[in-house]
Order: C-alpha cells, then sequence, then structure tokens
C-alpha cells in the first residue's frame, strides 16, 4: 500500500469513527441527522471499496480509532439504521444510479463494516443491534425490489446516468446490480 493510500484510508477509519461518535450523541436529530446519515454512508461505501482494493487496511486502526469504535459504533449504527428508510424511500426511478449506489453501501455496511466492528471489537451484536439489522434488510430489499423493477425492458420512467455512477474500483462483482459498462466508466481511472 502506498503513503497516499495509507494516508486515504486513515482519513476514511477517522471520518467514520467521527461521524458514528456524532450520530451517538446527536441530540436535536431533525437538523442534521439525515446529512451526517448520509455523509457516514458514503464513507462506508469508501470503506468497503477500498478495503477490496487494499487488504492491509486493518493495520491502520489507532489504539484510540478501536477505542472509539467500540464505544460509538454500537449507537451509532442503530441511529443510522433509523435514518435509512428516510434516505431509501425517497429516490425516484430517474436516480436509478443513486439508488444503485445507496445499495451498495447498504451492503458495506452490513457485510464490511460490521464484521470489521466485530473484528475489532470482539463484541457480538446486542439486542437492539440485530433488530436494527433487520430494518436495514428491509430497507435493502425494497432498493432490490425498486431496481429490478425500474431496469425492466418494458419500464421507461429510470434514468441511468453515467454522472451518478459512484467510483466502482474494488466494489464486487457480487454488486450485480452494476452493470458492466458502469464498470468500465471506471476502469482506467485513478483514485
Amino acid at each position: 500500500m502506498s503513503s497516499t493510500e495509507e494516508t486515504d484510508m486513515a482519513r476514511i477509519i477517522k471520518q467514520l469513527v467521527d461521524r458514528l461518535h456524532y450520530l451517538s450523541i446527536l441530540k436535536n436529530e431533525k437538523d442534521f441527522g439525515f446529512s451526517n446519515a448520509s455523509i457516514l454512508y458514503e464513507t462506508v461505501y469508501e470503506f468497503g471499496r477500498r478495503t477490496h482494493l487494499q487488504p492491509d487496511y486493518r493495520k491502520l486502526l489507532t489504539n484510540e480509532d478501536e477505542k472509539n469504535l467500540k464505544e460509538f459504533f454500537p449507537i451509532g449504527f442503530t441511529k443510522l439504521i433509523g435514518y435509512t428508510p428516510g434516505l431509501v424511500n425517497n429516490i425516484d426511478p430517474s436516480d436509478l444510479n443513486i439508488a444503485r449506489g445507496k445499495r451498495s453501501q447498504i451492503w458495506f455496511l452490513k457485510n464490511e463494516f460490521l464484521d470489521f466492528y466485530k473484528e475489532v471489537s470482539g463484541y457480538e451484536l446486542t439486542q437492539e443491534m440485530k433488530d436494527a439489522l433487520k430494518k436495514l434488510e428491509q430497507s435493502d430489499d425494497e432498493l432490490e425490489f425498486n431496481i429490478s423493477n425500474w431496469t425492466r425492458p418494458d419500464y421507461d420512467e429510470a434514468v441511468d446516468r453515467p454522472s451518478d455512477v459512484p467510483n466502482l474500483n474494488g466494489v464486487p462483482e457480487s454488486h450485480d446490480w452494476w452493470t458492466e459498462e458502469h464498470r468500465q466508466l471506471w476502469k482506467n481511472k485513478k483514485e
């Protein structure tokens, strides 16, 4: 891993911990909760795709990051999930690639970042976190259903805007809601 990649990943880890902390202490949620949840999801996405590019990311976690992750993740995670339906339900067919991006964000949260938390903390999920995970699955199912409907050949309201395709370098092929055409947009581009 180059020093630039290390710096970028360390920044992403710091952002994750900071946003989790912020969500965990947020009192006036209606003012800043959705924007912070949206930023946290974007950071989770960057974390997830970059871990597929650079598996050595775990060595970049400082003792302070680890301590803060253990402390803030349970509350921040459950609060983040509370905002998820509002972030998912407001996506229109004209924002097809935004829906695909949100689905990748959710996938990285429940598969990469949740595993990362369990590995770092050594903790299992609390009942509250398990309940939140069930709600997250519902949002993921809704996105899967919508994307499937919106990409039917007989559906003409969906807009597949290339400018809405996030960086797909490092996004696993299991994210099959992205097409090869989408992946080619990023194939030869640097970060």
